[in-house]
């Protein structure tokens, strides 16, 4: 008789899981269900995604080749503008240094001219003054 309690109690906790059990596990298969649609779900919309968003990072990544490219075009350009402007600096001081001789030489060329048109009008008065004769002069 104990065996009979026995295999009634084992029964008995056999009948108590089945109707705990069942429903879980009917619900644990929704669930499962649910969450194979939901991926499904979102890998047919991350596709496009995916696809998309690597097509910007190919476009971004050629747009930062491009500024790259120019950036080491403008440095060039911006070294060749600075080597100008040393050449264009030299030119000015080497023009100033030529335009201030140039000018202190006509300086002195001006004043040894004055000096001697001076000398040779005051010797052509000198010379004007003896001709003239002296006393009252009938023009």
């Amino acid at each position: 008789m104990t065996i009979d309690i026995l295999l009634g109690v084992i029964a008995l906790a056999a009948v108590v899981l089945t109707l705990f059990l069942v429903p879980a596990l009917i619900q644990l298969k929704n669930t499962a269900a649910q969450v194979e649609q939901f991926l499904d779900s979102t890998s047919r919309e991350l596709g496009p995604l995916l696809v998309e968003l690597k097509s910007t990072t190919d476009r971004l990544n050629s747009l930062a080749a491009d500024i790259e490219t120019k950036a080491a075009k403008v440095d060039v350009a911006f070294n060749a503008a600075e080597h100008v402007g040393y050449t264009v600096e030299g030119f000015n001081i080497l023009l100033k240094e030529k335009v201030d001789t140039l000018s202190s030489s006509v300086i002195v060329l001006s004043a040894g001219l004055q000096g001697a048109l001076q000398h040779v009008i005051g010797r052509f008065l000198k010379r004007e003054q003896k001709d003239i004769p002296k006393g009252p002069h009938y023009y």
